[in-house]
């Protein structure tokens, strides 16, 4: 393991070797590592301009060694992230069993901003923060062509497609994502999730960007000709503000043929701009094989449509006020009201695990529990 710098401003020998020697070139760096090597990306006085679209294809990945790329300000370490970004696109190409730290990439472009390409596997992103500020459509932030797992990432687009998202999860990729953030028309969108891949999003926010209202959270197809998705959950999500569904389920698996995916819908807030449906199922002609359980609905006519005979909608919460204390300005901890915020607190089912003497006091929603000083949840 060798450790490695990229400083865009940096005036040395430009080898890499170290802060004041870092490579100035974006691409040489990342393809210039070994697989299990570090990439210490320091943060530049403005965004870095790649100069054109950069396709990176990094090393081979390692089975016993993790490569890291990780932004940072003062000090490798200090959590601060790199900022890139003008009007170019970002192609992580080959490589893999990669971890992506405090990358910031906020971009002008009519494909996307980054795209997981589909010859990079094990790819995870933590505490990154991806933007597309181009209307056209199509105009992605970030685009998964292989499958990759993000925490604490955040993601806006301003576009307003309606076969394309903040996010895209390409024909047969999957991904899952925690804590995150989605801004936009649609949060996210999977062309046709196959192939016994998961989609998978727990205690994430999807709510309006700050040029788009969002209309769908989560647009879905969970099967592609005859490959199904292994499993689709979203649990402990909170969805804010949506104007037409927050979950719409294009496409299910048919049970007799694809027996082997999962569906579970659980514990989430759905609040909605006087919106049509909180959950969608827009397949008549396989419209059950979900659990929905434990979800508290608002601001919706439909808790649940389109599901068919004996689809159950347990332990539901319905909710006459807004749960939020500010949610049209991104606060999205649980207020005290009767028949809002205060119907979620402690009420994520179960409230009491068998074979426990406690109670667990979990929350409905992203907003989990109550740090000491106060409730809150990230959103950048």
């Amino acid at each position: 393991m060798t450790t490695y710098y990229y400083y865009a401003d940096a005036t040395g020998a430009n080898d890499g070797t170290s802060e004041a020697d870092a490579w100035t070139d974006f691409e040489n760096a990342l393809e210039s590592i070994a697989a299990g090597d570090i990439l210490y990306m320091k943060k530049s006085a403005s965004r870095v301009n790649l100069g054109g679209n950069k396709v990176v294809s990094m090393a081979a990945p390692n089975s016993t060694a993790t490569t890291i790329v990780e932004g940072y300000e003062t000090t490798p370490g200090d959590g601060e992230r790199w900022q890139g970004g003008a009007t170019q696109a970002v192609t992580i190409n080959a490589g893999g069993n990669v971890i992506f730290k405090n990358i910031d990439y906020e971009t002008n472009n009519s494909a996307y901003a980054w795209s997981n390409n589909n010859a990079i596997d094990h790819a995870y992103y933590y505490n990154c923060r991806f933007v597309n500020t181009n209307t056209g459509t199509g105009a992605e932030a970030f685009n998964i062509r292989f499958y990759t797992h993000c925490i604490n990432c955040y993601f806006e687009s301003s576009n307003n497609s309606t076969t394309g998202g903040v996010v895209l999860v390409q024909t047969n990729d999957g991904a899952s994502f925690h804590s995150c953030v989605f801004r936009g028309n649609r949060g996210c969108y999977s062309q046709g999730t196959g192939v016994n891949v998961p989609l998978v999003f727990t205690g994430c926010v999807f709510t309006d960007g700050s040029v788009e209202a969002m209309e769908i959270g989560i647009d879905v197809d969970l099967i592609n000709s005859t490959n199904e998705a292994a499993i689709f959950n979203v649990t402990e999500c909170t969805f804010y503000g949506f104007g037409t569904d927050a979950i719409a389920i294009r496409e299910l698996p048919n049970i007799n043929t694809y027996p082997y995916n999962l569906n579970v819908i659980q514990n989430n807030i759905f609040y909605g701009s006087s919106a049509t449906n909180a959950i969608n199922i827009e397949d008549a002609s396989v419209n059950t094989g979900l659990l929905i359980v434990g979800n508290a609905y608002g601001g919706v006519t439909n808790q649940v449509n389109g599901g068919g005979t004996n689809l159950q909608n347990l332990d539901a919460v319905t909710l006459s006020d807004d749960p939020f204390t500010d949610g049209a300005n991104l606060d999205f901890s649980l207020n005290s009201t009767s028949g809002g915020g205060a119907d979620c607190k402690d009420a994520a089912y179960p409230t009491t695990i068998q074979g426990l003497a406690s109670t667990s006091g979990r929350h409905i929603g992203a907003s989990q529990y109550t740090a000491e000083g106060g409730e809150s949840i990230s959103i950048f």
